[in-house]
Parts: structure tokens; sequence; C-alpha cells
């Protein structure tokens, strides 16, 4: 009698853990859902341009550009948290004296990595050289993210507005505020 129980009991344990192994095909890892994080950043200062060679991440063209680098604030806190690149591909004048930019930018956070992301930057005209500017992206727009930010996805969006009247020297001011929505 003992001898069958013993074989019941390991016949148990046996079915028990050949149960529990049956995946019937169905993986056991858990999909997590991307993490999310908004960040607020503004670009703000009187700058110089500098000509650069740029890639369009777009098209794969090499193009020269004339970029723009200035300090990157926290909106919240108004530290100094990196630099900001904005790069100008093309820009073009419509019919009511609106332009119309493709604008590569580069958010360089010290100590966490860097964003990048294409805009197609609207700036109206308000008067005296002064534009702003708008951008809200139909689908992700950032196109490369090193650092803490590798791999990351998402978009960027952007509010402000631009002094462009030394732009003829290649000097503009800038107060834009960014809106820079991760997926990682």
């Amino acid at each position: 009698m003992k001898i069958i129980k013993n074989v019941q009991l390991v016949l148990i344990a046996i079915l028990a853990v050949a149960c529990s192994n049956d995946d019937n095909g169905v993986s056991e890892e858990i999909q997590q859902p991307p993490v999310e994080t908004q960040l607020k950043v503004r670009g703000k200062g009187v700058v110089s341009g500098e000509t650069f060679n740029v890639i369009d991440p777009v098209t794969g063209l090499n193009l020269v550009s004339v970029c723009f680098t200035m300090d990157l604030f926290d909106i919240e806190t108004n530290n100094v948290i990196g630099k900001l690149q904005d790069c100008d591909l093309e820009t073009i004048e419509l019919s009511d004296g609106s332009l119309l930019s493709n604008v590569l930018t580069t958010f360089s956070i010290e100590g966490k990595g860097s964003i990048t992301a294409t805009n197609l930057v609207l700036q109206k005209p308000l008067g005296d050289g002064v534009f702003s500017t708008e951008f809200d992206p139909a689908e992700d727009n950032i196109v490369s993210a090193t650092g803490d930010f590798e791999n990351a996805e998402g978009s960027v969006s952007l509010r402000g507005q631009v002094d462009l009247t030394r732009f003829d020297e290649g000097i503009i001011g800038f107060n834009c505020v960014f809106t820079i929505n991760l997926k990682q």
C-alpha cells in the first residue's frame, strides 16, 4: 500500500509540473507598455548661425545648412540643462509673408544624451521682423536618440517666437518652447 501511495504522489507531482510548464505555444513573457515621458524645454537667446554639412534624415542627402546653437533651459526651473541646435535644411517664403522651414533640431541634455527631430515649422509674421513659430507633428518625428534616450520614439512640437530683424547678419533671436513626448 505504501508503494502505491508513493507512486501516486510521484505521478501527481510529474503531472503538476508537466501541466504548469505547458504553455501551448504562448510565451509567458508579458509585453510591458512603453514608458512615456514628456519633457518641456526652452531654447532662447540671440545667436549667430554657423554653416555645417548636415545629413537630411528623411532623404539621406548631404546638405549645407545654417545651424543656430543656443542654451537649452528646463521650462520649470529655468536652469540651463544643455544645448539646442536648430539647423535650417530649407526655408520657403509663402505668399502671405509666412515662412515654412524644414528644420533638424537636436536637444543635447547634459548627462543624459540627445534627441534629434525633424520639424516643418510655420513662421507667421507678427511685425517688426518678429515671427511666431509653431509645429505640431501628425506622426512621430524623432529621428535619433542617444544615451538615456537610446531607441526612443515620439514627437516634438514647438511654440514660440523668433526675431529675424538681424537675419541678414546671420543672427536670430529665439524664444521657443518645445514639448518632447518620448516612448521607450
